[in-house]
């Protein structure tokens, strides 16, 4: 149950929220790449 509601709380949210998400994981990976880590 708690599954389903966060999946239709995340389907409400819609593409900005999505392409924010994704911001940070880019950030989040070129950071890694900064400092020598291997991905």
């Amino acid at each position: 149950m708690m599954n389903a509601q966060r999946l239709s709380d995340l389907r409400n949210l819609g593409p900005k929220s999505e392409a924010m998400l994704r911001a940070i994981g880019i950030r989040t990976l070129e950071e890694l790449a900064t400092r020598g880590v291997r991905i």
